[in-house]
């Protein structure tokens, strides 16, 4: 910036106005100024007037940078709450300078042709103190949701509770975490409830080949057990005591009222058989899973033939029959020779025991194929009677499996043992089991009245004593009457059966090689 002559010039060329402090009110400013020289009024620069009010500047084109061209610079002190404190005090130094008249620059001096102008003197404004914010008392007042908000310092007793919590959760996640870690590295460390039932069984089982009966009603699968028969129990032990030299078995439980009769039936028995029956039940579970078919055809080996009870022993080698024949022929006049072939066919001895075991049958084995003479094949009459309750049930075949099996059963041409202790009208359908050392039977009864029950009596004996054969008859004649006596609100009549297993007709016998059933 240079002067030119009395006018201060700027680098554009021009005219520019002195500097003044724009902090400063109007009306002030105009009150506080000095009289001005005749020489500089006519070089004085065009001021506004006074009276007039000044505007704030020009709203900008987007409207809400700026306020409007008419309003008043007064409204901005209306606008805000308060000033900050900084502009009061700039506005009264500047007003106390400017009536000083030393504050003036003396521009009204005159200079020579050739003097260099002074350089202009500019007040210096007072360095700005820091704003102090306004801080509304309104703001400093807590509002209840802030007040609501405010957490609450739990009590010593609930933080002493969290933590034990804390801790047990901690401790049961680790024993988790441990036992599962365990049991993937060592399974044997596993113990299911089947582990614990098995053990049970087994203890059971302990127990009553010592007391020679249970005085606790066994937990089986299809059998609805409540109380003992302690009426039938003590003719029965008369009939037994007075057989010296006999070892009797007996386990019977009424299906309609879970009424039970235990007589040391966990003792290992040898089969004779009896056997045929778990065997049986093995082959419809077969059908049942679809692995053979009742059409499917079985050939007769020359090792599998047996020179005991039974008609297919009179073929010759690689004839074959039928899977239906084949165990009709098993169970009605107890071929050996159709039992092999089942054995042969149903993988064996091992698969068969491992079956049998899957069923919960504890005492049931086979170790040799038929005629089992010398009785190392062996059962529990608890086994049996839990056998033929879960197959009334229908849990280990089908409906349809059962209902054939158990006409099969039907089809029994040896009534000798437990048919001869029944009434007039009852059926039965039942497998008989007769050796040198054994003779037993098991069956499943229907009485005309509509009760049920199942029955099985095995005795061991030495060679040829027909004391055996006489006992179970007379434990089923005393059970039937006993049963009968106590009567049945069941209307459910039994089912229609072959005329050959009712008990008020003789039964008829087929030829056969052998009239005993080893």
């Amino acid at each position: 910036m240079a002067f030119d002559g009395k006018k201060e010039v700027g680098r554009s060329g021009k005219r520019r106005r002195p500097l003044r402090s724009k902090s400063a009110p109007q009306s002030v400013r105009s009150q506080s100024k000095t009289p001005m020289p005749d020489s500089r009024r006519a070089n004085a620069p065009r001021r506004r007037d006074a009276t007039a009010q000044p505007t704030a500047p020009a709203r900008s084109r987007f409207g809400f940078l700026g306020r409007r061209r008419s309003e008043p610079l007064a409204s901005r002190a209306t606008r805000s709450e308060v000033r900050p404190q900084v502009h009061s005090q700039v506005h009264s130094q500047v007003h106390s300078q400017a009536r000083q008249p030393s504050a003036a620059p003396a521009r009204s001096q005159a200079r020579s042709p050739g003097q260099q102008p002074s350089p202009l003197r500019v007040l210096a404004r007072p360095a700005p103190t820091a704003p102090s914010p306004y801080i509304p008392l309104r703001s400093l007042r807590p509002s209840r949701r802030t007040l609501r908000r405010q957490p609450r310092k739990p009590r010593p007793i609930v933080l002493a509770l969290r933590y034990i919590m804390r801790l047990l959760i901690v401790g049961i996640g680790l024993g988790v975490l441990a036992g599962t870690v365990l049991s993937s590295i060592d399974p044997s460390l596993r113990y299911t409830g089947e582990a614990a039932q098995e053990q049970s069984s087994k203890t059971d089982a302990k127990a009553g080949s010592k007391t020679g009966s249970d005085s606790m009603a066994p937990k089986v699968s299809g059998l609805n057990l409540t109380r003992e028969m302690s009426g039938l129990r003590s003719q029965l032990e008369l009939r037994i005591s007075a057989n010296t030299g006999l070892t009797v078995g007996v386990f019977i439980v009424d299906l309609d009222t879970g009424s039970y009769l235990d007589i040391n039936s966990h003792r290992q028995f040898s089969s004779a058989s009896t056997i045929k029956l778990p065997i049986l039940v093995a082959l419809f579970e077969e059908i049942d899973a679809g692995n053979i078919k009742l059409d499917d055809q079985l050939t007769m080996k020359p090792e599998l033939i047996a020179a005991e009870a039974g008609e297919m022993q009179l073929q010759p080698p690689g004839t074959q029959f039928s899977v239906l024949t084949t165990a009709t022929e098993m169970i009605r006049i107890s071929d050996n020779t159709a039992t092999n072939l089942l054995i042969d066919r149903l993988g064996g001895s091992a698969k068969l025991n491992q079956r049998f075991q899957s069923w919960g049958l504890q005492q049931t084995q086979v170790r040799n194929l038929l005629p089992d003479v010398e009785g190392t094949n062996t059962i529990s009459p608890n086994d049996l009677v839990t056998l033929m309750g879960r197959i009334n049930q229908g849990e280990i075949v089908s409906l349809g499996s059962r209902d054939r099996l158990l006409g099969i059963l039907r089809t029994t041409q040896t009534n000798e043992l437990l048919p001869q202790g029944l009434g007039p009208g009852a059926a039965i359908a039942h497998k008989t089991g007769n050796i040198g050392k054994a003779v037993g039977d098991v069956g499943l009864i229907d009485m005309p009245s509509g009760k049920r029950y199942i029955i099985m009596a095995m005795v061991e004996r030495s060679a040829g004593d027909l004391r055996a054969e006489d006992l179970i008859r007379s434990i089923s004649a005393e059970t039937y009457r006993f049963l009968e006596a106590t009567g049945s609100t069941s209307e459910q009549m039994p089912p229609t059966l072959p005329r050959s297993n009712i008990a008020e007709q003789e039964p008829k016998t087929a030829p056969s090689i052998m009239t005993t059933d080893p």
